[in-house]
């Protein structure tokens, strides 16, 4: 907390950010859809009321997006997950830039996304060996 209170006071035009951050939060912690819609509209006021025209173009994103953000009051769930490998595969594919041959890249981003305890490598891999050592972190 000190580190975050010494940086606000260093850069004071981070406290309105900070602030929007915090409401967006308690935003989230509405126990239903009619009050998290109605903290909603409260967060986006006071972001149209802001002087920064950036804190415009955040509010008009949550007005777009006002659907989708109300829908984690009906199921509790959010899309992180699924953006997360999104953002990973397209990490891939920039890191992959020049291969000629789409299997091998598929497989490279299957094995990106794929969860390290379903990995199975070959028993020759497996069984005892230096490269096996190596390799150790995996399993």
């Amino acid at each position: 907390m000190k580190k975050l209170y010494k940086t606000l006071k260093e850069h004071p035009y981070l406290k309105e950010y900070y602030r929007y951050l915090l409401m967006l939060k308690w935003m989230y912690k509405a126990e239903t859809y009619e009050e998290g819609k109605r903290r909603l509209h409260i967060l986006i006021g006071m972001m149209e009321e802001s002087e920064g025209p950036q804190v415009w173009r955040w509010a008009k994103t949550y007005i777009r997006w006002e659907k989708e953000i109300l829908q984690y009051f009906v199921n509790r769930t959010t899309t992180a997950k699924v953006e997360g490998h999104h953002t990973h595969i397209k990490l891939i594919k920039r890191i992959s830039f020049g291969f000629k041959e789409v299997l091998r890249y598929t497989k490279k981003v299957l094995l990106g996304v794929m969860p390290e305890r379903f990995i199975k490598l070959p028993n020759f891999i497996t069984e005892g060996t230096t490269y096996c050592k190596q390799l150790s972190f995996l399993s």
